[in-house]
This record gives structure tokens, sequence and C-alpha cells, in this order.
């Protein structure tokens, strides 16, 4: 089953709220249309808030994950012209301490942070949290 979705813009920010259960087939479904959606849109942050997302990936799964973010990202990066910036706001255990996936998606050239708070995604991107989020 897909995770389900809702977006808009926030600013420069494409926001993106999930929800449902993760799997690893869901999660790069749902990542794939939200980057397409993100990139069409003209944006170059994406922030993806799933702390309505319940379940967690395994340690291979992570690492896939990571490494199918990374692959998209620099294929959208390079295609486009443009550089990508993904915060994932997540908590534990979606969001595994260590922030694996992200750590394998950065080590392949994406540019990605995991917080626990919308506002330090925002601060990450170097923007003050706008209303409407």
């Amino acid at each position: 089953m897909p995770l389900e979705y809702t977006s808009r813009k926030v600013g420069p920010v494409f926001f993106v709220s999930l929800a449902g259960t993760v799997d690893l087939d869901a999660a790069r479904e749902a990542y794939d249309r939200v980057l397409r959606a993100c990139v069409d849109g003209g944006c170059t942050s994406l922030l993806l808030d799933a702390r309505g997302v319940d379940g967690e990936l395994s340690t291979v799964e992570r690492f896939d994950f990571g490494k199918h973010v990374a692959e998209r990202n620099t294929t959208a990066e390079r295609d486009l012209g443009l550089t990508l910036r993904v915060a994932l706001v997540a908590r534990v255990p979606l969001a595994d301490p260590g922030h694996f996936a992200a750590v394998v998606a950065n080590n392949r050239g994406g540019k990605i942070k995991v917080a626990e708070q919308v506002e330090d995604a925002f601060d990450w991107f170097g923007i003050a949290p706008l209303d409407g989020r």
C-alpha cells in the first residue's frame, strides 16, 4: 500500500506531509513521486514531514533506501542542472538514532538532513520557518 501524502509550496520549500505505514517499496515509490513533484514545481528544497508515518525499515532496507535517494537526487541534479536539498522530519523508530539512510545518501552525493522538528529543517535550508507549515 503506498504512503499517502499532501504537498504544498511553503515559500521556497516543497513541503510534504506523509502518512501511512512504511515499507521499502512504499518509501521508494513515495520518494520518487514527491521528488518529481518538487522539481516540476521549481523547488530545490524538499521537506518531508514523516511524523505521521508508522513502522520502520531494517538496516539493510535503510541502506537500500539511502542509496535510492542519492541516485534519484544526483540524476535529477545532473539532468536539470540544479542542487537539491532534502530534509526529513521523523522520530525514532522511523528515523534511527544514527540516521543511517541519510548517511548512506550523503556519502553518495545526496544533501540530506534528518531532524525531529520542522524548524530544524527550515534552519538547515537557511530560511526562517514560515506560517502555514
